[in-house]
């Protein structure tokens, strides 16, 4: 059964992919989604669903997940393995780019290039280094084929995410804090609500930060406007944590994961936040709804919904707004 929409919001909810998947994302212009699906043999495969079409995103058989999609669905990067055997622990973690069907390696050093991100052309990609391993971590920016280290490799700077326009960029400094690339290349840290920051989203330009925060036992959701320091509480529920977060590059619209621990048994669900107003997208339909991504436009919405029962039945939704209804 698919999740109760409410029918306030005036939309449809498409099946994008059922069965061992892993969460998706939508594109920025709402046409699109990609995603992860366990393949015997290969490891995890990722797939782009666009019109009810499906193709494989790593046809070149190395194992890959992680993947992040551009504006108009035709960018997707993600971590490949860089051998083809994934049960073989020589091979290491590296950034690859699919454009229009095909695919080059954008990091693939011997050491591990995670947590890559791409902005909404395309053209920029950013991603973190174990330098050395397990001690410390180097963000690093890679744009036409050029590579750039934006950090010195002597902390944790790790989960880079970049503006939509690719200008600014943003990540965790030692897991307790969050630095900010402005366009001009000057790095600085950004004072924070709670503690340990985490799911930091950037806008168009870079110039709002959203973020979750440990904040008196629950995590909290906060938009952080840099040019004058305020700061809009998103989602702050009493016993409920509000994490992995997803933002339209205007700022009006927020998707994220709801924990409601005030009952025996929590229920996981996916809110919208538009300009103040909150509601819920998902309600407690026997499954883990969460990881949600929004489009630019705020009009698409894909998540994660993860079958209480039976763990290995899961699936990729996606929610379109009908054309002409009221906001």
């Amino acid at each position: 059964m698919i999740s109760h929409i409410p029918p306030r919001n005036g939309g449809t909810v498409r099946l994008i992919a059922e069965g061992v998947v892993n969460p998706g994302r939508v594109s920025g212009n709402g046409k699109a989604v990609v995603y992860g699906e366990f393949e015997s043999g290969v490891g995890e495969s990722l797939h782009r669903w666009e019109d009810g079409q499906v193709e494989k995103v790593n046809h070149d058989g190395y194992s890959s997940f992680g993947a992040r999609v551009n504006h108009d669905g035709n960018v997707v990067v993600y971590s490949r393995y860089s051998l083809q055997d994934a049960l073989n622990p020589e091979g290491n973690w590296d950034v690859g780019r699919w454009k229009d069907g095909k695919i080059e390696v954008v990091a693939g050093t011997d050491l591990h290039e995670l947590s890559p991100r791409v902005d909404a052309s395309g053209d920029v990609v950013v991603y973190d280094v174990e330098t050395p391993p397990g001690r410390a971590y180097t963000v690093r920016r890679w744009e036409n084929g050029e590579t750039e280290d934006i950090t010195d490799g002597t902390a944790k700077d790790m989960f880079p995410v970049l503006s939509a326009d690719g200008s600014r960029m943003a990540w965790r400094h030692d897991l307790s804090e969050v630095r900010l690339r402005d366009q001009n290349g000057a790095s600085k840290a950004i004072p924070t609500l709670g503690e340990v920051p985490t799911s930091i989203v950037l806008d168009q330009k870079g110039d709002k930060i959203l973020y979750s925060a440990r904040v008196d036992g629950d995590r909290d959701l906060f938009l952080l406007d840099t040019r004058d320091s305020t700061v809009t509480s998103v989602a702050t529920l009493k016993g409920v944590d509000e994490n992995d977060a997803s933002m339209s590059p205007d700022g009006k619209t927020i998707a994220y994961t709801a924990i409601d621990r005030r009952k025996e048994t929590a229920d996981v669900n996916v809110w919208v936040w538009r300009e103040g107003k909150t509601e819920q997208l998902t309600w407690n339909d026997g499954s883990l709804n969460g990881f949600p991504s929004v489009s630019d436009d705020g009009n698409s919405i894909a998540w994660y919904s993860v079958d209480r029962q039976n763990p290995d039945y899961r699936r990729v939704l996606l929610w379109q707004k009908s054309e002409g209804a009221n906001e």
